[in-house]
């Protein structure tokens, strides 16, 4: 027990002796850290024995953009034009929701928003097979309209 107790001794004076090394001062007083703000890294510099820590401002946390309906009927409009031809109506479908959605957030854009969901909406009723005169005639009419409203020029080409 003796033996235990002289080296918790030791080791309490090891600490002490150790902790005061580490201040320039000629007392065992350590002085707390000074904190200043600036954009620079971080870096810990020593002033008169006392350590400085100087500290980087972070950038603000930003939320980050929910995309505009217009972006997002533009996204279903490309992703259409890379899919089967049976499956490009739900693409457009999600188009016009979304293009509806945004009309009225538009502004000036608003009839042109309009004309797009129509447009999309022309296409969406065509079927797949036995398409008439009049239907081909609106599909080749509509999809160079679309392109141009999404800029996607070519893209159904």
């Amino acid at each position: 027990m003796r033996a235990r107790m002289m080296a918790i001794g030791a080791a309490l004076a090891l600490g002490t002796m150790a902790l005061a090394g580490c201040s320039s001062a000629k007392s065992p007083h350590v002085s707390a850290p000074t904190t200043s703000t600036t954009s620079s890294a971080p870096t810990v510099t020593a002033t008169s024995g006392v350590p400085t820590v100087v500290t980087t401002t972070l950038p603000p946390i930003t939320t980050p953009q929910i995309p505009s309906g217009f972006a997002l009927a533009k996204s279903q409009w490309e992703q259409g034009a890379m899919a089967a031809s049976a499956d490009q109506v739900g693409f457009w479908n999600q188009a016009v929701t979304d293009l509806t959605g945004a009309e009225s957030s538009a502004g000036s854009n608003e009839a042109s928003y309009a004309t797009a969901v129509q447009e999309l909406q022309q296409l969406i009723s065509i079927p797949e097979t036995g398409d008439t005169p009049t239907q081909i005639a609106e599909a080749q009419t509509d999809v160079p309209a679309l392109d141009s409203f999404f800029s996607t020029p070519g893209l159904y080409s």
